[in-house]
Parts: structure tokens; sequence; C-alpha cells
């Protein structure tokens, strides 16, 4: 029989991990503080995962414990490792001698050694412990979890082993790294560099905008290139869980050690601008009696995660203005005190305005061709000619399609 493994947050992050380890043949529990969550996958899952509120119904019959819990920031962008600190607090009282401990939590440099470790110490029982940052891209039917390299790295070798020989059991390749620092800055990284060229493809989308020039266009254009250049692209603002937030995590602990990051703060400001930019355009193109329809409210296609999503600053502006605002999101029910309405019997000329935020494949099906009013485009989703309404696209400008 294989080892018993407890993944701590069934979240985006936790039980898609669960779901790979459980295929493989291992006992798999689920802890999780959410009810609801716990429910829905006892319900789903019919045995393959056993999901409890209860940590010590399972974290002391487990060899492997592997915690992957949400790393938010606060209103002044610093870090709050409060979901880890409880996170680690219920695995200590549990936990039993000779258990490998695994923390995924997208997190600053020293974390582990710093808040993790001392913490487990202080039980007087004998752990492995490593770090092994979470990646993986929801929708993303290319690179599923199994074929995404994992970065792994432990506090000792014998450590470093057994974290190697567990992500082996389900991930095609893994990267080993010298310590957990650099494992938990390789993270951080990766989203940096996201953050800051998907803010500049916004940046110049509001340029070229100005100037007449399709951003789109011209990306395309400057991407036959085959060495120097790689494509990003602009949209409403920067979502999801990662990228608006993981880089303050290195600018803090930057600040901590007496280091700039200019990059990171001003990719921050730059996607905040940008959504500005696409609330701004509909309430220049309207006035306090139109109808608007916001189509997506996710972050991003095909996916039912509103995190961080540009649509929450947006209709928090379009509000100010006691706008008259319906919303359209077949993977999202409810939002933000809204319900999403029925696509079945959709007339879109029943609004003065139609914003497209997230280009949902099943929008393509949306007749576009017969609107009469103001569509808003965000994602370059509706492109060709005979369109007879007045068309604004980010990155593109007015009337062109």
């Amino acid at each position: 029989m294989k080892e018993t493994i407890t993944i701590v947050g069934l979240g985006y992050v936790g039980l898609p991990l669960a779901k790979a380890f459980a295929s493989k043949g291992f006992n798999v529990f689920g802890y999780d503080s959410s009810e609801e969550k716990v429910k829905s996958v006892n319900e789903k899952e019919q045995g393959k995962i056993i999901a409890t509120t209860e940590p010590d119904e399972c974290i002391q019959h487990s060899d492997f414990i592997i915690i992957c819990v949400p790393t938010p920031i606060n209103e002044r962008k610093e870090p709050d490792l409060s979901y880890i600190s409880s996170a680690v607090e219920e695995v200590g009282k549990y936990f039993k001698s000779g258990s490998t401990i695994i923390l995924e939590s997208t997190t600053y440099p020293g974390t582990l050694e710093e808040v993790v470790k001392p913490r487990l110490e202080k039980t007087g029982k004998d752990f492995y412990l490593g770090y092994s940052p979470e990646r993986l891209d929801p929708g993303n039917k290319i690179y599923p979890l199994e074929r995404i390299p994992k970065i792994i790295s432990g506090i000792n070798k014998e450590s470093l082993e057994k974290v190697k020989w567990l992500y082996s059991q389900i991930i095609e390749a893994v990267v080993e790294v010298s310590n957990t620092k650099t494992a938990e800055a390789t993270k951080l990284v990766e989203n940096v560099f996201r953050a800051v060229n998907i803010s500049l493809a916004n940046e110049l989308a509001m340029i070229f905008e100005q100037m007449g020039i399709n951003t789109y266009e011209v990306i395309e254009a400057a991407k036959t290139k085959p060495y120097g250049f790689m494509p990003f692209y602009p949209g409403p603002g920067i979502g999801g869980h990662c990228i608006p937030v993981d880089p303050f995590y290195l600018a803090w602990k930057a600040k901590q050690v007496g280091a700039e990051s200019k990059f990171i703060e001003l990719a921050g400001e730059i996607s905040y601008k940008m959504t500005k930019h696409v609330a701004e355009l509909i309430t220049v193109n309207t006035d306090d009696s139109s109808k608007i329809l916001i189509l997506g409210v996710a972050y991003k296609r095909d996916i039912p995660d509103t995190r961080n999503s540009p649509a929450k600053l947006i209709l928090e502006e379009l509000n100010r203005d006691n706008r008259r605002i319906d919303y359209l999101d077949p993977y999202v029910p409810e939002y933000e005190g809204l319900k999403s309405i029925e696509s079945g019997n959709l007339n879109l000329n029943e609004y003065e305005c139609v914003v497209l935020l997230t280009d949902h494949e099943e929008f393509k099906e949306l007749n576009f061709r017969s609107y009469t009013g103001v569509l808003i485009d965000t994602r370059n989703f509706i492109i060709g000619s005979g369109l007879k309404c007045m068309y604004i696209g980010i990155g593109k400008g007015y009337g062109r399609d």
C-alpha cells in the first residue's frame, strides 16, 4: 500500500494535487476549514479523496503533509502569512515524528526557514521539510499538472530526497535547486516577469490607442523575430491570485534588506491604470441612464475563478454613477451581489453598451454583427468587419475591429 498524504487547503492548487496523488494509488486526505468545500469534495470524489474539517482525523496518520493555503496581501500590499501560520500550527499539533512536510504556497524568500521551520522545531518531533512552489495554470489543456516541471527543495539532503521521491510519482520532471530560498524566489520571479511584461503591453496599448495604431498587429509583427522577443498582450487589467499579488511579496522582502523594487511597483500602478482606463471608456461613452452588459467576470477565459478580477474595480466605478448593470458569465452564477443573466434569450440591443472583459469561448456564439450600441472589446476578441455598432478596442482605439 502506498503512503498516506494530507493536502492542507483544497483550493485551485490543493484539490488538483490531491486528485493527482489519488490517481497514483496514494491514500489521500484533504483538510480544509470550509465545510462546504469538504462536502463538495467528498460527494464528487466518492472515497478517492477523504476530505475533512478536522485536522486530527488526517494529519496524524500521514507520511506526507503538503500545505497549499492562500498567501494574500493586506491593504498596504504587505504579505499576509496568517493562513500559513494557522496551517503550520495545526500541522504541528498532530503530525507524527518522521513525517515530511512541504509548503507549496507562494511566499517571500526565507519564509520556510524563518517562519515554518522554527514552529515545527518547537514540537520536539523529527521531520523532513521542503518547499516546492505551486505551478498550475487553471484551464490549460496543453500543460496539465503532470506536464509542468516541478521546482523542489529541502532544508537538508534527506528532506530533498523525500520531496523528490514524492513529486516524481505524479510529475514528469522535477527540478532540484540548492536551497529553499532559491525555490521561493523562483516562483516570485516567474510571476514578476509576467506582471512586468503584461503591464508593459497594457501601457503600450494605451499609447498606441492615442496614435491610431493597432497594438495587436504590432505585437504579431514583432513576434516574427526569432530571438529576443516574447509576446505579451494587453487586457482590462491583471487578475488571478498570482500575478497581482506575488510580486509584492518580493517587493516587501526587498525593502526588508534595503533594496528597491521599482519595476514591481510600477507594474502594479500600470495594471490599475488600465482597469481605470476601461471604466472611463464605459462612462465617457454612456450616460447615467444607459443599460450596460458586462461579458465575463472571471479573470481569464473558460474558468470560474474571479480572484482579483478587473471586473470588481470596473463594477465599483460604474456603481458610483448608479448605472444599470447586468453581467453574463457561464462560469460564474453570482458575483458582487449580482446574478448572471441567462444567455438563451439574450438580445444585445437591449443594452446601450456591451463590455467584453473575459474572452470565454461561449461568447463566440453571440451575434455582435447585429448590435448597434457601444461595444468595448478588452481582449481583441471581436475581429472582422461589418459591425454596425461603435466599436472600441483596447489597444486599437475607436472603430478599428
